[in-house]
């Protein structure tokens, strides 16, 4: 789905996250079209998490990274660290 070949152990997905100068830093490689197992349009949205004080996460969808159709690219996105703990999660949706 994310563009890897399964029979290459060393490819797969990477969600790089980082810290630098108060600012949290992610990128990804987004996948351009599908293969002749996985045809169509690959589309990746970049989704916040944070807890709600109830032991659950709220996940939301980073402005600006919705549906970032795949051309073999690198998505990079940057903002200022939260005073609390934040995940970060790539949704991969192909469309055929």
């Amino acid at each position: 789905m994310t563009g890897t070949d399964p029979t290459d152990p060393s490819s797969g997905f990477r969600l790089n996250i980082g810290k630098a100068n108060g600012q949290i830093a992610v990128s990804f490689h987004a996948a351009a079209a599908g293969t002749v197992l996985t045809p169509g349009t690959r589309y990746f949205t970049l989704q916040s998490g944070a807890p709600d004080g109830s032991g659950q996460w709220v996940w939301s969808n980073v402005d600006g990274y919705v549906d970032v159709q795949g051309a073999d690219q690198t998505v990079q996105w940057s903002g200022p660290a939260s005073g609390t703990v934040q995940l970060f999660r790539v949704q991969v949706r192909l469309q055929q």
